[in-house]
């Protein structure tokens, strides 16, 4: 969480204070440009990814859960959310390694929260860094 921390607050630290929020506006052309351009995201991004998620280097979370998430949290804030694809390329823009629609190192922090309190209460045996789904490829190893 601290490298994810240190990343967020050096971008925020080099970003373009001058640069404008993207307004959400009832046009088709601004809808689109929107979420075809990630750059205009980037800021929105960042926001979201620290204020919801946590940075894990060994877990991985679902590509459409986190855009969903994200589209919510851009909702909440009265802000028009990007597509999947512009979703995709803002996570790649950031360095998080992509495959077979999942995320690795960035999760929810609600998800992480929950794992936290079943591990506080004796609920799991996974260690702190272990991925919930480290059980599912432990059952489809002993096949």
């Amino acid at each position: 969480m601290k490298t994810f921390t240190a990343m967020a607050d050096e971008w925020m630290l080099r970003r373009d204070l001058e640069k404008p929020h993207p307004q959400p506006t009832d046009s088709a052309e601004s809808c689109n440009v929107a979420s075809h351009d990630s750059a205009a995201w980037n800021e929105a991004f960042h926001h979201w990814a620290l204020d919801r998620c946590v940075y894990c280097e060994r877990w991985l979370n679902g590509i459409g859960a986190l855009h969903r998430d994200f589209r919510d949290w851009c909702l909440s804030r009265e802000e028009v959310p990007c597509d999947l694809a512009t979703f995709v390329r803002l996570l790649l823009d950031a360095g998080f390694l992509l495959a077979d629609g999942l995320v690795n190192g960035l999760t929810l922090r609600r998800d992480w929260d929950t794992y936290e309190f079943l591990k506080e209460n004796g609920e799991t045996t996974r260690g702190k860094q272990e991925h919930p789904s480290a059980a599912l490829r432990l059952k489809s190893d002993q096949r």
